[in-house]
């Protein structure tokens, strides 16, 4: 009872001896399965060796052993997690897994059977369920150039693969991403880069095949010019005999088709510049006796078979003859135009000017004088409020009135000269109805029922004023 009551005021801070040491069997049986548990993983065969994951995307996972590892596509194994559990470790079966992708140093695979109230996450163990046997490896021939290594750390290969893609050397770019996907699978930036470094590296590709085969059909192509021409030159004997023989009978136009086969063959060919040359003298001739028309018939020959620095200096010249002779033309139909106006003939001036204007678009000088005249004798000019249609009437003198000897003339209708100062519009017809009516509003015509294009009559002088 005096125990009792003492173990009671000391409360849970003092434990009874036999308490005390059940604890302690209990730490040290947990102590000693933590040790044991670690010696059994560690003394398990290769075959068996536990791997952690590296990785969880949803239902996938991935960890670091691969075909060097002896793992093989289809192959499976079990998720576990281990926990001390009433002080002992106890493993628990979290999920199994299948392999679908398998690289050389690392595989990536599928969950199923997820336990209820579980999730798989990095560093988990990973036991398969096949015995994992390591290929033999083979001898392999040492490489001329050794490709350097791969850096192991996620964060370096990404560096360096930024740094490959920033030069441009697409290749390098490819391997560094590459090797990250292994350690990173779906790695956002190393997928798109890596797909996009290996495009490029197609497209180079594709751009040198496609430049080496346009290369070859060119030299293709410039072999069988060559060997065209060689067969060609054999026939230029032949094409100067025809020729000849239509330059003989003076018909330039059909010995211009063989003197071109010789030109397109050899242009320094000697009988082809003998007959240019003799063109060439009959050009000067004409430009030195300005016989313009002659000389450009000339200068068009040569042009067609050989422009050399000669027959350009004399293509400019008869430019330059053309140009000098048109200014002289030009200049007279503008004199001319001026003494037939002062004649008072306006017609045969606006031809003349008209004629310059056509050679010289630009002169202004007969621009502005030919603005000045006034409209053609005749002339249509149709006015804008009616539609009513006028002629132009020039300057002059006429006769008005009518001869006695006309029936049913007048007593006031006697002949008289009347002359024009000044050109004027006179209309085609007399006034019509429909024009009368169209500005005045009525109609006082006696024969109205005429019809709208019959004269109005029955019209006072002071009507037609106001």
């Amino acid at each position: 009872m005096q125990m009792t009551s003492a173990y009671s005021r000391i409360g849970a801070s003092v434990r009874p001896p036999a308490f005390r040491t059940r604890f302690l069997v209990r730490k040290h049986q947990a102590a000693i399965a933590i040790v044991v548990a670690f010696l059994t993983v560690m003394s398990l065969p290769p075959a068996f060796a536990q791997i952690m994951i590296s990785t969880v995307a949803g239902d996938t996972v991935s960890f670091g052993m691969g075909t060097r590892d002896g793992v093989k596509v289809d192959m499976t194994g079990r998720v576990t997690k281990q926990e001390i559990v009433g002080g002992s470790l106890q493993t628990f079966k979290i999920a199994r897994f299948k392999v679908t992708q398998v690289e050389p140093s690392g595989c990536t695979a599928t969950l199923t059977d997820v336990g209820s109230g579980w999730s798989v996450e990095p560093g988990m163990d990973v036991v398969f369920d096949q015995p994992l046997v390591a290929p033999e490896a083979t001898p392999r021939s040492p490489a001329p150039t050794p490709t350097p290594s791969l850096p192991s750390d996620p964060v370096e290969l990404l560096r360096q693969g930024n740094a490959a893609w920033d030069r441009q050397d697409w290749t390098r770019a490819v391997e560094y991403y590459e090797e990250l996907l292994r350690r990173v699978p779906d790695y956002p930036v190393a997928k798109g880069r890596g797909e996009a470094a290996r495009d490029k590296i197609e497209s180079a590709q594709r751009a040198a095949e496609a430049a080496q085969r346009a290369a070859e059909e060119q030299a293709a192509r410039e072999e069988a010019q060559r060997e065209a021409l060689k067969s060609e030159r054999e026939n230029i004997p032949l094409y100067r005999e025809t020729a000849r023989t239509y330059l003989e009978e003076e018909n330039w136009g059909g010995a211009e088709v063989w003197l071109r086969k010789i030109a397109n063959i050899d242009p320094a060919d000697a009988f082809l510049r003998s007959v240019l040359e003799d063109e060439l003298v009959i050009l000067e001739e004409h430009l030195a006796r300005g016989r313009l028309e002659e000389a450009a018939v000339y200068s068009q020959r040569i042009d067609e078979l050989l422009f050399d620095d000669e027959a350009a200096a004399l293509q400019r010249r008869l430019l330059e003859a053309r140009d000098q002779e048109v200014i002289k033309r030009v200049e007279d139909l503008a004199a001319k135009g001026g003494r037939l106006l002062e004649a008072g003939d306006t017609d045969g001036a606006r031809t003349a000017w008209e004629e310059a204007i056509r050679l010289r678009p630009d002169h202004a000088g007969v621009a502005e004088r030919l603005a000045g005249l006034p409209p053609k004798t005749g002339e249509v000019w149709i006015g804008p409020a009616i539609g009513m249609r006028f002629r132009y009437v020039p300057a002059g003198t006429f006769t008005m009135g009518s001869p006695k000897s006309e029936k049913h003339r007048e007593s006031d209708e006697n002949q008289h000269k009347v002359t024009l100062t000044s050109g004027v519009w006179m209309g085609e017809t007399e006034v019509t109805q429909g024009e009368w009516r169209a500005v005045m509003r009525y109609d006082p015509s006696h024969f109205g029922s005429c019809g709208s294009n019959c004269p109005v009559e029955s019209v006072t002088w002071r009507d037609a004023v106001s």
